[in-house]
């Protein structure tokens, strides 16, 4: 490539979702319309006034961080990068801030009149407080000047207020240490002007989510908490405990499920969330119960034929001294009462107004953001991921960058795993499009040659050449003699009638590299969808097979015929295991060198015969490596008889890799180092002259 492209394409957004809220009795409670941007037409169903809805105002469709006053009247959200408020009841939610910058988490002070906040309005993520008031007239609220109140350059996650409002508590790694978790700080309210408070911490302990109850105790949870592994279990997993007013640390929760995210309730009980159900849902722990006394209070779970909730609820607060609790599940945000266990999620009905000071789209340089790419067999065209959109762009100077997926469904989907047909017919590659993880092909359905544009214009000299008068078949020509073009005629007099010897058919090839460099649309099509995930697709040199990876790491066959799957053809599981494989076919288009890893995380390289009989002797792989330390990145040279990867065997310390080889063909060992250097000077000869399947012989080498 002459140049690094320059990877332009136009953004939109859009979501939309559903999902059902059941009652602690496991019935339904709530169930609603998929947000979006075309829920507007249902916005009297969501129960929205039929008066707002008419004004086509898009729905809400994916509110985060909301924070309830302790009256249990209003909720302040983040919604497109800025807060919102809207009554608890729902309705038209207004803005509170309307900065450039992004804020998120919110809190209420005890009295309510002070809302804290996070904002990247000065740089890093800092905490910010603002007055609030009700202005009556069925309003929510309405904020007043913004003040900051920490200084730093690491970001900070809000937790709430101290129990007398004097102070915010956040969680931070301003301070860096080994253990590499987070701290709880606190910080005054009454920040000076300029500089910020000063940051107390409010132990040693690490830890996270630090409420104040109002005796003084703090409610925290410490641990690693992921809420996108409802179903880990395992010694990372995140507990609640209580720190009292004394200094005593107290284990409130010992399941081995995460449980994060802890409120204290007037009565002295705790609301928290948990994924001991299999997925992140409220429960609440009465004082001095113990952990398995916890009462669950909200049962949610996909639908019948939902692949997902998100995992359940999110976003969980509870204001000081108040009840009511609110909190996010998908893109719908709910109240609930906490003080009585038969209570059932309400959802808050919103819109908001349909003008953003962000643009409906956008014009953004990816270049920087490429994750992925693979070129051509013919090195004509360069295939990239960017925020999971795929693109193709001819490796010539200053062409045009195309964008392969993007439209429909494909354009809010995540796209991975290039590889070209080693034809260079067909652009392989996996996506979500679906939901699940799925392979797909695209091809080029229309270039520009299709329209005609390829062709190169006619020269003069050959023009000139047609042009020229030819001479009288009845007239000898130049200084040929009568006799001569008698002897002719007799000559073809004697072949009698001897039919004309035809021509050989000179039907074009397509090139398909040239086809791909000068492309404008794509056709996507499923190779290999269904309910499992399947993702890495392989093509073999001889194009005859496909490998997939499917389910945790299972490595899977499939017979192609013209780069799809076969019809009849049977599925053969070449490997079984319970991560990805880095696999690689050797050039004979039968054999496989293949990364994987065992119980232990010690990854070893294999070689296998994938197209031997099941069960026999030569099906059987081989670890090529056999090594404790972690051997990967194998690459086998284009002859297939040396073996390259990297391995930390040598190293002092995991991680500081090494390139490592070894001979596949044995009698390899045996050449002196002449030989050796005559071995690879002939091998690397052969390897520039390679040509992608099906080629002419005229067509350029790799």
């Amino acid at each position: 490539m002459n140049a690094r492209p320059a990877i332009v394409f136009v953004l939109a957004a859009g979501l939309a979702a559903s999902c059902v809220a059941q009652a602690p009795d496991g019935s339904s409670a709530v169930s609603r319309n998929p947000g979006g941007p075309d829920a507007s037409v249902a916005g009297s169903e969501r129960g929205l006034d039929p008066r707002i809805a008419a004004l086509g105002a898009p729905a809400v469709a994916f509110v985060q961080h909301p924070s309830i006053s302790p009256d249990g009247r209003s909720i302040v959200f983040a919604y497109g990068g800025d807060l919102w408020t809207v009554l608890a009841s729902g309705g038209a939610a207004e803005r509170l801030t309307a900065h450039p910058s992004d804020e998120a988490r919110s809190a209420f002070s005890p009295s309510g009149d002070l809302l804290a906040f996070e904002s990247e309005r000065d740089g890093p993520r800092n905490i910010y407080v603002m007055p609030v008031t009700v202005p009556g007239g069925g309003r929510s609220l309405v904020g007043g000047a913004v003040r900051r109140v920490t200084a730093s350059d690491r970001a900070q996650a809000l937790s709430g207020f101290s129990a007398d409002g004097t102070s915010v508590l956040f969680s931070s790694n301003h301070e860096p240490s080994i253990h590499r978790a987070a701290r709880m700080y606190r910080a005054a309210v009454d920040a000076p002007e300029a500089g910020g408070s000063a940051m107390e911490r409010v132990t040693d302990a690490f830890g996270s989510g630090a409420r104040e109850a109002a005796d003084g105790g703090v409610l925290f949870y410490r641990g690693r908490y992921d809420a996108t592994r409802p179903r880990y279990t395992g010694s990372a997993n995140p507990d609640v405990w209580r720190l009292d007013a004394k200094g005593a640390f107290t284990r409130l929760t010992t399941s081995p499920h995460n449980d994060a995210d802890a409120f204290p309730l007037p009565d002295g009980s705790v609301v928290f969330v948990s994924s001991r159900d299999g997925q992140n849902n409220v429960w609440r722990l009465k004082p001095g119960a113990a952990d398995r006394a916890a009462e669950q209070l909200t049962r949610f779970a996909p639908a019948a034929g939902e692949a997902t909730i998100g995992h359940g609820v999110r976003d969980l607060n509870v204001p000081p001294g108040g009840w009511t609790a609110v909190f996010c599940v998908w893109d719908t945000m709910y109240t609930l009462d906490c003080r009585s266990m038969g209570a059932a999620p309400e959802a808050v009905p919103l819109a908001a107004g349909g003008d953003f000071a962000l643009l409906d789209f956008q014009r953004t340089n990816v270049s920087r953001q490429v994750t992925d790419a693979a070129l051509s067999p013919d090195g004509k065209t360069v295939a990239l991921i960017a925020r999971g959109e795929v693109f193709t762009r001819s490796t010539e100077k200053d062409r045009p960058t195309r964008r392969v997926t993007g439209s429909g469904n494909a354009g809010h989907s995540r796209a991975r795993d290039l590889a070209w047909s080693p034809d260079g017919r067909v652009l392989y590659f996996s996506s979500d499009m679906s939901g699940v993880s799925g392979v797909y092909a695209a091809t080029v359905a229309m270039s520009r040659e299709d329209l005609g544009e390829g062709e190169k214009p006619e020269r003069p000299a050959e023009k000139a050449e047609e042009e020229k008068p030819k001479a009288d078949p009845a007239e000898p020509a130049g200084d040929e003699k009568p006799g001569d073009a008698a002897a002719g005629d007799k000559a073809d007099a004697d072949k009698g009638a001897e039919a004309p010897t035809p021509r050989r058919s000179r039907e074009k090839k397509p090139d398909h590299g040239k086809r791909w460099a000068d492309a404008i649309t794509f056709t996507v099509e499923p190779v290999a969808v269904s309910k499992a995930e399947q993702r890495r697709p392989v093509p073999s040199p001889d194009g005859k097979h496909l490998l997939i990876t499917r389910g945790l790491g299972d490595l899977v066959m499939i017979e192609v015929a013209d780069a799809m799957p076969r019809k009849g053809a049977d599925e053969r599981l070449v490997l079984s295991s319970w991560n990805d494989p880095t696999v690689q076919w050797a050039a004979d288009s039968r054999h496989i060198v293949y990364e994987a890893m065992d119980v232990n995380y010690n990854a070893d390289i294999w070689i296998a015969d994938a197209l031997a009989a099941a069960g026999s002797d030569a099906a059987k792989p081989v670890n090529l490596t056999r090594h404790p330390d972690s051997d990967h990145s194998a690459r086998l040279s284009a002859d297939g008889k040396v073996l390259y990867f990297l391995s930390d065997r040598d190293a002092a310390i995991n991680g500081q890799d090494d390139l490592f080889a070894v001979n596949l063909d044995r009698r390899l060992d045996g050449l002196r180092p002449y030989e050796l250097a005559d071995y690879f000077k002939e091998a690397g000869d052969k390897a520039k002259r390679r040509r992608p399947l099906g080629a002419p012989a005229s067509a350029p080498r790799r």
